[in-house]
């Protein structure tokens, strides 16, 4: 029982970790001290470090020799290959879900394609960049692959991570999801799957772009 509880305790702290390195609270490079983490959520090292553990594996922070526990830095190659496979599996999600969607998934997918445009139009970029991950969960729900959307997941939080520690003020790619949205009414699969990776494969460039320009500020 008590390991059950330790591990339980080790999850939730990753979980609040995560939640302050995706708000940009924990930025890229910090140090996160055993003493700290464990003295601000009340609790032992054994589960802060189980949750470091957790973080690692997720790619999130880096347990280096003699320097401990940090939030992983993005380089641009790491981006490019995220990229690469993250276009190839959510234009595989979108030509096999335009056979399988369901009206009430597709009523879904129209409202957050809206929500996409006018949170973009209102320059709140939070706002479209959730409205963007949400419409790629519903792609990946109507699949109905299992591994498909927690590979898929992984991938993303490497995404928001880049998203939120070097483009807090550049515009997310503003294609609309809309035509999307309409190659899916059509069950027009090939062109849902040539749409959603154009759609990503720009948003790509952009974000490796601006991973090039920081490292060029940081040489």
């Amino acid at each position: 029982m008590e390991t059950v509880e330790a591990s339980t305790l080790a999850r939730r702290i990753r979980d609040a970790l995560m939640a302050r390195i995706l708000n940009g609270e924990l930025a890229p490079g910090e140090r996160l001290k055993d003493s700290e983490i464990a003295a601000r959520y009340g609790t032992s090292h054994t589960p802060v470090r189980e949750a470091l553990r957790l973080l690692a594996r997720d790619g999130v922070v880096e347990i280096l020799p003699y320097r401990g526990c940090v939030v992983r830095r993005i380089d641009e190659q790491e981006m490019a290959d995220i990229f690469e496979v993250r276009t190839l599996l959510l234009g595989y999600a979108a030509r096999r879900a335009a056979a399988r969607l369901t009206a009430g998934q597709l009523q879904q997918l129209e409202a957050l394609a809206t929500e996409h445009e006018q949170a973009l139009a209102a320059g709140e970029l939070e706002r479209a960049a959730e409205a963007g991950r949400r419409f790629h969960e519903v792609l990946l729900e109507a699949v109905g692959n299992g591994f498909l959307t927690r590979l898929s997941r992984h991938l993303g939080t490497r995404v928001r991570l880049a998203r939120r520690a070097y483009l807090r003020s550049a515009p997310l790619d503003a294609a609309s999801c809309h035509d999307i949205v309409e190659a899916l009414r059509t069950r027009d699969g090939a062109r849902a799957e040539a749409l959603i990776s154009a759609h990503i494969a720009s948003s790509g460039d952009h974000v490796r772009q601006a991973l090039r320009a920081q490292g060029m500020r940081d040489a």
